[in-house]
Parts: C-alpha cells; structure tokens; sequence
C-alpha cells in the first residue's frame, strides 16, 4: 500500500466524524484489497517491507481462500486474515492463471505502517508528523459542512496532462474553509502539506469564497511552476512551495493510471479493466 495502491487512503474528513473508538492493533500481513461484483478479490496493494511482501505476494494477485476456506470480498478475507495473536498464515493465490500457496507470518498492524513510513491514529493511515490534534480535527468535520470538491475523481483533476499538486480540497460552511482532503504521494505532501490543512491563499490569491471551477483553475495548469501555498494547522499559519506535477505522473508514483478517463489500478491488465469502472 504505501500511499502507491488504487485503493489509496481517501479522506473525505464528514464520512469519518462518526469514528467510534479506536480500533485495536491487530496482527496481519500487509495488503489491502479490492473486490467488484463477478470480477476475483484483487490484492490492491502490498505494504513496503510488511510481510506480505516477503512472502512474495503481489499487487494484482487473486484472493482464492485463506487457509483452505474460500473467500470473495475484503470484510470475510479480513477476519481470516487478522488475528489478536502471532502465526502464520496460507493465503491461496492465483497469478497468470496459475494457483498457489504463500505462508505468511503475521506481524503487529502498527509496526508494518510504521516500516513503511505511516501510522494509524485513530483509525486513520497518516504520515510521520501528523499529529493525533490533527486527526481530531479532520474527524470533528461535520458532513452537513460539505458544499464541494475540489479534484474529487480519487484526488485527480479531469484531464490528466494538467499538473497540480498532488491533493483534493473540500469545500465547508459554518464557518466558510478551504481544507485539504485526500492527499497523494506527490509535491504538496512531499513539501509537508497534510490533510486537513485549511487553505487560506495560493500564489497570494485568496481562497474563501470560491467555486468549485475557480479552485480548479487555481491550482491546477498546463505547464509546471511553482506553487506557494499558505494554510493554517491548528490555528499556526504555515507557507509551503512546490512544483506541480502532470497528473498522470503523480497517478503512475501512486500505482495507478488513466485509461478513458478512468483511473485503474497499475498492474490492472486490459482483461481487468471492467472491475474498475
């Protein structure tokens, strides 16, 4: 996963104000999964360094069973794979057509987030530095707040050969905010940029009341310059700069790509395609 995967941590910070207790640090293997009416269980993507990975399993694989017991979506592979104790594993897998078996060892959730550069807090995958003030925030957003998006197609503008910073905005009322919703790995979050940051300007322009095609255009363009964003992170104002990207290369550092207009997994081959519609 890593931040690279098609199934990607999507912020929408009002989906989440309902977050119940955190949940428990369970032992697992790595992977996240995708699954689509009458397509197989897809591995979306492997963790970095988690043992899934050294098991060899691989982005694309199909879930078949886990040991010996068949499974179809990501909740009923889920609580085989999980466990509140140590151990291994069988995944059964399949690859080009051809069926095997991988033995995994199960290491602590935490630990595997934490070798790839992520924690969890609160039940939110976020980067090294965020702090649990910060993903209080995003939690305590309201949905009834929520007027628009900004780059809502799983974070990416429209048209692909635009370049932009790597993230979506939400637009809020109650007071009026601009904030940072899902982020990618790309220039905004490598320059420090987190989500739930509220935007407060870019390029000095003002960013309150704005519509939605008026932000687009504001931070999104056809050639690649510098951007300085200004923002406020609990209530401290903070200035960052970075180059923009060309969405499709931001896409492809994610593990993903653009095909019809459509963003499909990277390893997603064209007998694929129709699960990611």
């Amino acid at each position: 996963m890593s931040g690279r995967t098609f199934s990607a941590i999507v912020f929408l910070f009002a989906g989440l104000a309902s977050a119940q207790e955190a949940p428990k640090d369970p032992f697992s293997i790595g992977v996240t999964m995708l699954s689509h009416a009458g397509c197989p269980l897809y591995v979306g993507g492997v963790i970095v360094g988690s043992p899934a990975e050294r098991a060899g399993i691989q982005n694309g694989d199909h879930i078949l069973a886990i040991e010996g017991i068949p499974v179809a979506d990501p909740t009923t592979a889920a609580h085989f794979i999980q466990s509140d104790r140590p151990g291994s594993v069988t995944v059964t897998l399949a690859r080009g057509g051809q069926e095997f078996d991988a033995v995994v060892a199960r290491a602590r959730q935490s630990v595997i987030y934490e070798r790839a550069g992520k924690r969890m807090i609160s039940g939110i995958l976020v980067p090294p530095g965020t702090s649990p003030a910060e993903v209080g925030r995003m939690l305590s957003f309201d949905a009834r707040r929520l007027v628009g998006r900004v780059f809502m197609r799983t974070h990416y503008p429209q048209n692909s050969k635009l370049f932009y910073g790597g993230f979506e905005m939400f637009i809020l009322r109650d007071p009026d905010q601009v904030t940072v919703g899902g982020i990618e790995d790309g220039p905004a979050a490598k320059a420090g940029v987190h989500s739930g940051d509220v935007v407060l300007s870019v390029n000095g322009i003002p960013v309150s009341g704005k519509t939605v095609p008026e932000l687009e255009g504001l931070f999104s363009g056809r050639e690649s310059k510098m951007m300085q964003l200004q923002v406020e992170r609990l209530d401290s104002p903070r200035t960052f700069s970075f180059r923009l990207e060309r969405a499709e290369d931001i896409a492809r550092q994610n593990g993903k790509r653009f095909v019809d207009g459509k963003i499909v997994p990277l390893w997603a081959g064209e007998t694929d395609l129709h699960c990611f519609e």
